[in-house]
């Protein structure tokens, strides 16, 4: 059984980047006074403007005008496409999950991530359809795990092979180390004693070490847990549209003339029209700490895996004093970052500063700065950053202690986002 895949150079693997962002208005609890406003079905989403201007509503539509919906005093407005930078699902809004059964999760190296049933029998490629409807395919070049479910779908995907090989794993319990030739409905892999063939249903996953890709394109989170490249088509047959119950999806990218999909409104968590617009902090690579003088020990940061968090907003719990610090993309223009006093340990000797600054070659600029107390345990910074975007730049965010010293200072910086230009 030929193939196309062609077997990489040994190189080091990086967690794939989901991009995305919201401003500290997306991450607030619903206020059920501003719900009472909306009708008891209303789909409601946080919709986020190029100016990472976050605002709360019940969506109407998504249509070649942009996104439709009620605002929190009932008025119809509309965020046109030039100005949408992402839909997101606020905190403690809970979204539609379909009664399915799927029995494959499909983890891409761009980040994607497809739920569904394995389609047709191929080997050079591997297609998949949909919980929610849909069909998708991929090479094996742009796969980085195939994994059968049983019980429903583990929202982390697998860890990423180490040393260069990709690792399949048997229902018998057996794991080779090698190279997937073809995945059909026979699977043909690699070893160094030879080629090894087995019937698909014999293999629990496989892991590949694929080259991580860059994330491009529309991306939808759909609440099953897949994560698909699409852009919205207009109103589904039948719905009655403008009432937001069904619309279509273009499977691809804009203007790509894909198969069209039909989706429920309150099926789509999140949705970007250009994935690579927005960076999320977690998703990148923290350099160091380093802690003042007078702390000689600390429990390191935590950064939650973005992987697991339906558009990769994770949080980064830290411990206490300390400044983190990340090298940012060159094209990152602008910083939003909600601090909040971690909840665990918050009390009345909370009071920490927690301040953001960019450094570069000539120097260190502060950007932003807020003060954390027990009385007022959440704040954000949102600021513009220098540089024109260019190369070689660190953010140092810095956590200080107050007047009452380092004791029940340790904070989650939630939803950092970095805007970048095009």
């Amino acid at each position: 059984m030929a193939s196309t895949r062609s077997r990489p150079p040994i190189r080091s693997r990086a967690l794939p980047a989901l991009a995305i962002a919201a401003s500290a208005a997306a991450a607030q609890p619903v206020d059920p006074s501003i719900v009472a406003v909306w009708p008891s079905d209303a789909v409601i989403r946080s919709i986020l403007d190029s100016s990472m201007r976050a605002e709360l509503g019940a969506l109407i539509a998504i249509d070649s005008n942009g996104v439709r919906f009620l605002d929190d005093i009932g008025r119809p407005r509309t965020v046109g496409w030039e100005r949408l930078l992402a839909i997101t699902t606020p905190e403690g809004i809970e979204s539609f999950r379909p009664a399915l059964d799927p029995d494959v999760r499909v983890d891409l190296n761009d980040g994607r991530r497809w739920i569904g049933t394995l389609a047709r029998e191929s080997a050079d490629e591997v297609i998949v359809d949909l919980a929610w409807g849909g069909r998708v395919r991929a090479s094996l070049e742009e796969v980085a795990s195939i994994e059968r479910l049983e019980g429903g779908a583990d929202v982390v995907p697998p860890s990423a092979p180490s040393g260069g090989d990709d690792v399949l794993e048997m229902s018998n319990g057996d794991r080779l180390r090698g190279f997937l030739v073809a995945f059909g409905p026979r699977v043909e892999f690699e070893t160094d004693s030879g080629v090894v063939e087995v019937g698909r249903e014999r293999v629990v996953s496989v892991r590949l070490a694929a080259e991580p890709a860059e994330p491009l394109g529309p991306r939808v989170w759909l609440s099953d847990g897949s994560v698909v490249n699409a852009s919205p088509a207009g109103a589904a047959p039948g719905t009655g549209a403008p009432d937001g119950l069904g619309f279509l999806w273009s499977l691809g990218a804009a203007g790509s003339g894909g198969q069209p999909v039909s989706w429920e409104l309150d099926a789509v968590e999140a949705y970007t029209p250009e994935v690579s617009s927005l960076t999320a902090l977690a998703t990148i690579r923290l350099d160091g700490f380093t802690l003042p003088s007078e702390r000689r020990w600390s429990e390191p940061p935590e950064v939650d895996d973005p992987r697991a968090v339906p558009i990769g907003l994770a949080d980064i719990r830290v411990p206490g004093p300390m400044s983190l610090r990340w090298t940012l993309p060159s094209a990152s223009v602008r910083l939003v970052l909600q601090v909040e006093a971690d909840p665990a340990v918050v009390g009345p000797w909370t009071d920490s500063v927690v301040t953001a600054a960019i450094e570069t070659v000539d120097g260190m600029l502060e950007v932003g700065s807020v003060r954390v107390t027990s009385g007022d345990p959440g704040q954000t910074i949102d600021a513009s950053l220098p540089g024109d975007g260019g190369p070689g730049r660190v953010l140092v965010v810095t956590i200080d202690s107050g007047e009452y010293g380092p004791v029940q200072d340790a904070v989650i910086l939630r939803r950092g986002a970095l805007l970048n230009t095009n």
